[in-house]
């Protein structure tokens, strides 16, 4: 079964442990971030892949 969540301040501290770890049990990840430089979002971005959607940039839609 697939399993989707939104995490706010995704992008450090508890928002950033949150994603991990619903990443880390299959979870796809819809992501906000409070800060405009991000590189733990980032990161998890790379890691991740697809099971991550990072929202905090919506100019694609």
């Amino acid at each position: 079964m697939n399993y989707n969540a939104y995490v706010t301040g995704a992008d450090r501290g508890l928002g950033l442990a949150m994603a991990e770890q619903l990443l880390e049990r299959g979870y796809n990840i819809f992501a906000g971030s409070y800060l405009a430089a991000h590189p733990g979002l980032d990161a998890l971005c790379e890691k991740y892949g697809e099971k991550l959607t990072d929202c905090s940039n919506l100019s694609w839609i």
